[in-house]
Formats: structure tokens, C-alpha cells, sequence
């Protein structure tokens, strides 16, 4: 039985609590290697478009990658501290990214602030396009991340679709918000207990939205040597050294070492997972009383009607007689049994029902 510990970096394995050791939630829709969202000899655009509402498709050379991950330092130190020849290719990407002098500090490697300033920034339609942003450790020729194994709080828990819908997608969310928990409060652990100087040293954490963006940063110039220096101190030249060793400090804690660096809101956050766990792996029943979520998204395709719900780039397709009949006789007024022998009669079945309300298509009146 894979568990969710086995769908995160393996730093991790040893302290987390129980609760990550429970049946991993699967995503069979997602499907990262033959991307859903991108045309390929195995869906056509015609298919995606079928179980899409989202206005472009992903491209093979981006997928969903174009974003700009911000890895912990301990993570950093992952990668540099695997000898696996996979590896190799991260290592390089990551050493250009430090070297480059920008957005590597003792906490973090990420876009620079200009980046990241501007990646939030964006149209969202820029989401799946390559060419105004991609992430570094993407590789273009093989569609595959080169740190995968010690991938950020993002990269572990996006997914475009989700076999449960809306359950999954606050699953997941869920499961994100807790990891970029631990995500900072563990880099700055692991920095204080390498470097109590350097972690001293460091800037306050502040919103991307409120860093100043200097000169070097918009003319895209490396940092300077006296900017820098004041930065990394005597860690200068021995970046990679520093975190290793930050890897090697979070590797080192046990379960409830733990739960003293992140504190009560540990607790708050894993109830928060188990929650929304638990909605995700319970047959889901049909409410008494169903209406339309007013924000539906309906594209009439084909002869069909393209639906979505709480995410455009997860649809349901339906023959269009049986969409006006869901919208007739689903108003919110009638029970389901009232309106059952109708719904028989266009073909409904209850599982397209449960479909439909797991898109949060149709919702509780």
C-alpha cells in the first residue's frame, strides 16, 4: 500500500505524523507522464478539449511547470547530497541558479524577487505557456523535473484534475498550506542550527509583494560582490556546504523534535489534512436536493456540453438533451426522487449525478 508520506520527498519518512502514513490518495486523471492537458499522439486536442473548459492547452514543453519553485534550503541540500547519477542534472541547474547570484539565499533558492513579483503578477492565462515562464529544472527533452525527488510544497500537490473533484483539489490544498508551513519554519531551523550567525544576518520574511526591487534586480544583473557577501558571510563560495548540511540538520530530527520546531500549528494543520482526507476516501452519497453551482462553466461542443465546476481544467462532456433536463428539473426545489423517472428517461444515472456533484457542477440546495 503506497502511503502519503510516499508522494513527498523522503526527508520527511521518519518524523512526520501518523496520519501521513495512511493510503495515498491517487491521481489517475493527472496523468504527468502523457500530460491530460497537452496534445499528443493519445489525445488529440479534440479529446482534451472534451475534459476541458480551460481556454489553452498546456504544451509538451511546459506542461504545468511554468512556475518558479521556491526549494527550502534544506531540499537544496537534498540535492546536492544524492549521488544517484540521475542527479546530475539538478546539480547543474542548481549550481548555475547560485552562481547566477540571483534568488539563492541561506534560506531558499527560488526566482528572484523581480520573477516572482512578476510571475504572480501574470494573466492567468500565461498558466501552461512556456514561453513567458518556465521552471529551471525542467527539462525541455524528456518532459521530466530534475529534482523531483526533492521537490517543493507546490510541485508535490498540484494537480490539474482530481479524481474526486473538489474533495481532491481541498485534499491537496490542504496538504500544500502544511508543507509551506514546514517548508519555513524547517529552512530557518536548519539555518540556525548550521549557522546561528548567518540565520541572524538574514532579512525579515516579508510577502514578495512588499521586497523593494533594486536596480540589479531590473536590469537583471548578477548581485554584487559587497550585496552578496553581506548575504552569505563566510558561507561565500560554500553554498552547496551550507546546505548539505541544513539537509543533514532536518535529516537528524525525530518526531517530536519535530512537532517543537513547527509548534501548535502543526496540530491545526494536520486536523485541517485529516478532514479533508477523510471527505476524499468516504463513498460519496447524493444530497436529497440538488441545484446548479451558479459559476458553471457549460461549452456546447460536438453535440455535447462541456461542464465545469470548481476548476476549468477538469470537465465532464454530456449529451445536451440530458444537460436541459439536469437544468430543468434540478432547481433546487424538488427532491431527487421526485424528479427521478425524468432523469431516467434522458439516460442521468446517479453516478453521472455523483460526477457531477464531485465537479461541484451540481451542489446541496
Amino acid at each position: 500500500m503506497a502511503r502519503i508520506l510516499d508522494s513527498l520527498p523522503t526527508v520527511y519518512s521518519h518524523f512526520l505524523p501518523d496520519l501521513f502514513s495512511a493510503e495515498q490518495v491517487n491521481e489517475t486523471v493527472a496523468t504527468c507522464d502523457d500530460c491530460a492537458m497537452c496534445e499528443s499522439p493519445t489525445h488529440g486536442e479534440q479529446e482534451v478539449r472534451r475534459y476541458s473548459n480551460f481556454p489553452n492547452l498546456f504544451q509538451q514543453t511546459g506542461k504545468c511547470c511554468t512556475y518558479f519553485p521556491v526549494v527550502p534550503n534544506y531540499l537544496v541540500g537534498g540535492v546536492f547530497s544524492d549521488a544517484s547519477p540521475e542527479m546530475a542534472e539538478g546539480q547543474r541547474r542548481m549550481r548555475e541558479r547560485i552562481l547566477g547570484r540571483r534568488g539563492a539565499t541561506p534560506l531558499v533558492v527560488s526566482g528572484s524577487p523581480s520573477q516572482r513579483l512578476l510571475y504572480m503578477k501574470r494573466d492567468w492565462l500565461v498558466y501552461g505557456d512556456p514561453d513567458a515562464v518556465i521552471c529551471p529544472y525542467y527539462a525541455r527533452d524528456t518532459g521530466m523535473c530534475t529534482i523531483w525527488r526533492y521537490r517543493e510544497a507546490t510541485c508535490s500537490t498540484y494537480y490539474c484534475k482530481h479524481d474526486e473533484g473538489i474533495d481532491g483539489q481541498k485534499y491537496w490544498k490542504a496538504l500544500q498550506e502544511f508543507l509551506d508551513m514546514i517548508e519555513v519554519e524547517l529552512a530557518a531551523y536548519a539555518l540556525w542550527k548550521v549557522s546561528p550567525a548567518l540565520y541572524r544576518a538574514q532579512p525579515p520574511r516579508r510577502s514578495v509583494d512588499n521586497v523593494p526591487i533594486s536596480a540589479t534586480e531590473i536590469s537583471g544583473r548578477p548581485m554584487g560582490d559587497d550585496e552578496y557577501g553581506a548575504l552569505w558571510g563566510e558561507w561565500v563560495g560554500r553554498e552547496a556546504e551550507l546546505y548539505r548540511a541544513c539537509y543533514e540538520a532536518v535529516r537528524a530530527l525525530t518526531p517530536e523534535a519535530f512537532q517543537g520546531v513547527i509548534g501548535s500549528a502543526g496540530q491545526v494543520y494536520t486536523q485541517m489534512i485529516s478532514d479533508a482526507y477523510q471527505k476524499v476516501v468516504k463513498p460519496l452519497q447524493l444530497p436529497e436536493v440538488l441545484t446548479f453551482n451558479p459559476g458553471v462553466v457549460a461549452q456546447f461542443r460536438n453535440g455535447e456540453v462541456v461542464l465545469s465546476g470548481y476548476n476549468l481544467s477538469t470537465a465532464v462532456p454530456m449529451p445536451t438533451k440530458a444537460f436541459w433536463v439536469l437544468r430543468a428539473e434540478l432547481n433546487g426545489l424538488k427532491p431527487l426522487e421526485a424528479v427521478r423517472s425524468r432523469l431516467n428517461e434522458a439516460n442521468i444515472t446517479d453516478e453521472m449525478l455523483r460526477t457531477l456533484v464531485r465537479l461541484d457542477v451540481l451542489r446541496p440546495a
